[in-house]
């Protein structure tokens, strides 16, 4: 007796039905993956913000006055370690350098630290200015000054995670910043840290006065 039962395989346009089926439905959980994630990580450095800033607090309860820096620059995180029971506070999960930070200080830290200097100017011109902020939710980029074995240092400009006097959180724009002669010729690019910490405008005669954002065309994320 004949078997009229057959196997029948998938045709082409059976085949390409399941691969744009495929394909759109990566195109659909990437993304939402990816914001997932980026949201994971905002969720944990806002978290460690909030922590740096209890630190500070009573840091500033018990000693009168806000921690110091040995010779003016960085921020001097190493004075809060005693306030802080797990050091991963001190380091963003984005930190593409996690053992060391991205700031050169007694311990690791991936964060800024209001200075006392800094303190005291900003509360003239913002009564709610930044104790604690990072600046790596936007785009970075990461380079050497002159030593390689030296840590990078890095550009951000975009999102940046700001934890106030108050204890609020807020998300700002941070911006590279460029400085250029009377005839509007470039001289140099970079960060100002003051715009970490508040968005009011700096005060004259500061040695970073003067810096403006970028024109286009001098932002070194448009070269």
């Amino acid at each position: 007796m004949r078997n009229t039962h057959c196997k029948k395989g998938l045709t082409l346009l059976e085949m390409l039905t399941v691969l744009a089926i495929i394909a759109l439905l990566v195109g659909i959980i990437v993304p939402v993956v990816v914001q997932a994630r980026k949201y994971s990580q905002r969720t944990v450095c806002a978290s460690n913000l909030r922590q740096i800033h209890l630190a500070w607090s009573l840091y500033l309860s018990d000693h009168r006055v806000a921690p110091t820096e040995p010779s003016g620059w960085p921020p001097h995180l190493g004075a809060l370690e005693s306030y802080i029971k797990d050091r991963r506070v001190l380091i963003c999960p984005l930190d593409p350098n996690p053992t060391i930070g991205i700031f050169p200080d007694v311990v690791p830290t991936s964060y800024y630290l209001n200075r006392r200097g800094f303190g005291k100017q900003m509360l003239e011109v913002d009564p709610n200015p930044g104790i604690v902020a990072c600046m790596l939710h936007g785009q970075c980029k990461f380079y050497f000054h002159t030593n390689p074995t030296e840590r990078p240092r890095p550009i951000c400009k975009g999102t940046l995670l700001r934890v106030r006097l108050d204890g609020s959180l807020k998300v700002a724009r941070y911006f590279v910043a460029c400085f250029y002669d009377g005839e509007g010729r470039l001289i140099g690019a970079g960060n100002i840290y003051w715009y970490l910490l508040t968005d009011a405008p700096e005060p004259q005669g500061d040695f970073s006065y003067g810096w403006v954002e970028c024109r286009p065309e001098d932002d070194p994320f448009n070269r």
